[in-house]
């Protein structure tokens, strides 16, 4: 049994024409025909089920077709053109143009929608019917004959041509989907950049179905908001969807975790797409088991442009792009948690060091002024002391949490160890890196910190080191080293910014007026 499956499967061609050969033979013997006929009709059979075979390779002409360097479509085209041609010399020697044996044009046909879908079977099976029906108008002409039953023949083969036709140009799609789904999963599964992820998921979508515009909408872990994190073919940008709105087609999708497929214009769903006016639309929910993370939607102005095919290439899509955007999440999240001090939030002494390096290389390399300041809790020992290490702890993250809100989202902020915290200040003169150290000395002594109990208070202060490339330093080591040492300066007086030329007369004539 296991011997029968696997000829099949490596030779179904062969075994395909061998079953024809026999019932078109055995119609052939049991006709009226001369033995000289039928033995021209049973070498023609046997010529055809013969040059069929091994379906791999695509039959004996298509191989000879191959090594004459001849491209794929005109080699199918000739193959099939081939097939139809040996059954018009099969039918021509048994002048059986006028019986039921021409309905074994029905081999050449289903063969020509294998190799080039509906397109090619129909333009051979027209040229064809319009042979076959000219010959049968002139013989009509000449000799009477009528032929209504041949003209049925004709129009069984014109209609077996579009359903098989048809059938082949599914498939063929199917397996192009296939083929292109298994592509995307390898790729989504190695790609670790969001960016990259929904760029590939558009480029699939754009491929396959051809829409007019696409988005994929993703849900803000922090606010909740829906999204565009990725779009194309909108005349405008596309904007954040609440999620208590039901109005949305995407929400809709999002909240049912189900496709939505609108055929044309629908008053019960807005799409959110500004004045660009949409006809269909399909959209599917981007889940990991029960947890939505967003949807993808495709748009056409022409309505009914999308169907059941197009709805569950598109679920198939949305599930593996879902599975790729969640590991990407995961990736960064634990990245990022390996790289936070896990105490105040701000990022590890780790990070810093990694962080300081890539941007010394950057600055470097393109002529950019860097600065570094290093901060002191002045006499946090005494917090720890009178309060309890549990209060100092919280008065640490409070700072930290003051430090974030006075420098951009560009700086790093870093817990240097201990009570010290230090800050990256990438494309920063040392001018406006001293506004930025003063700046949060000033927040910190004007803020009273309550270390997480009620109606407790405490005054803190820091003092904070300055170094700038190229200003004070020319090298990583340096920039840090110089820090460092403003720094011990700045914590024999506390509450003090000090730097390698903050007492220069100039620039603080300088900074005064840019105050």
């Amino acid at each position: 049994m296991v011997w029968i499956k696997k000829y099949y499967r490596t030779q179904a061609s062969l075994t395909y024409a061998i079953l024809l050969f026999i019932a078109s033979a055995t119609y052939v013997l049991a006709s009226n025909l001369s033995l000289t006929r039928k033995i021209v009709l049973l070498s023609a059979l046997a010529i055809t089920a013969a040059l069929h075979r091994d379906i791999r390779d695509g039959g004996m002409i298509s191989t000879f077709l191959y090594s004459k360097n001849i491209t794929y479509e005109l080699r199918n085209f000739l193959t099939s053109l081939a097939g139809f041609v040996l059954v018009t010399i099969i039918l021509a020697a048994g002048q059986a143009f006028y019986s039921p044996l021409v309905i074994i044009y029905f081999i050449p046909i289903v063969l020509s929608s294998l190799r080039g879908g509906l397109r090619m079977s129909m333009a051979l099976i027209a040229g064809v019917s319009a042979s076959l029906t000219i010959y049968y108008l002139i013989n009509f002409s000449l000799n009477h004959v009528t032929y209504s039953q041949q003209f049925v023949y004709l129009f069984l083969l014109i209609s077996l041509s579009i359903a098989s036709g048809t059938i082949a140009n599914r498939l063929r799609k199917s397996a192009v989907d296939l083929s292109a789904l298994y592509e995307t999963g390898k790729a989504l599964g190695s790609l670790l950049d969001m960016k990259a992820i929904l760029e590939l998921t558009l480029n699939i979508v754009f491929m396959d179905l051809s829409p007019d515009a696409a988005a994929i909408y993703l849900i803000d872990t922090k606010t909740g908001q829906i999204k565009a994190e990725a779009s194309r073919g909108f005349k405008e940008e596309l904007a954040a969807i609440e999620r208590d709105t039901d109005k949305s087609l995407v929400q809709a999708t999002i909240t049912k975790g189900q496709p939505i497929l609108l055929a044309t214009y629908s008053r019960r769903y807005r799409l959110a797409l500004g004045k660009q006016a949409m006809a269909s639309a399909l959209c599917v929910p981007l889940r990991i088991g029960d947890k939505a993370l967003g949807a993808l939607l495709v748009c056409k102005e022409q309505p009914h442009s999308f169907g059941f095919e197009n709805e569950r290439f598109l679920e198939a899509l949305a599930h593996q792009a879902a599975i790729a955007i969640q590991n990407a999440r995961l990736y960064w999240q634990t990245k990022e948690w390996a790289s936070l001090d896990g105490m105040t939030g701000v990022y590890n002494y780790r990070y810093f060091t990694d962080r300081l390096e890539i941007e010394w290389n950057r600055a470097v390399r393109y002529e950019k002024p860097l600065s570094l300041i290093m901060i002191d809790v002045d006499l946090f020992k005494n917090v720890n002391d009178t309060h309890g290490h549990m209060v100092g702890d919280v008065v640490l993250r409070e700072i930290a949490a003051l430090l974030r809100k006075y420098t951009r989202e560009t700086d790093v902020v870093a817990r240097y160890g201990g009570e010290e915290f230090s800050i990256i200040l990438p494309e920063t003169h040392f001018k406006d890196a001293y506004l930025v150290a003063e700046k949060l000395r000033s927040a910190v002594e004007e803020n009273l910190f309550h270390g997480g109990e009620e109606g407790l208070t405490i005054e803190i202060t820091i003092s904070l080191g300055l170094s700038n490339y190229p200003s004070t330093s020319f090298s990583r080591t340096d920039l840090l080293y110089q820090a460092d040492q403003a720094l011990y300066r700045a914590k024999c007086k506390r509450n003090t910014l000090a730097s390698s030329i903050e007492s220069s007369t100039q620039l603080r004539v300088e900074l005064g007026k840019k105050n």
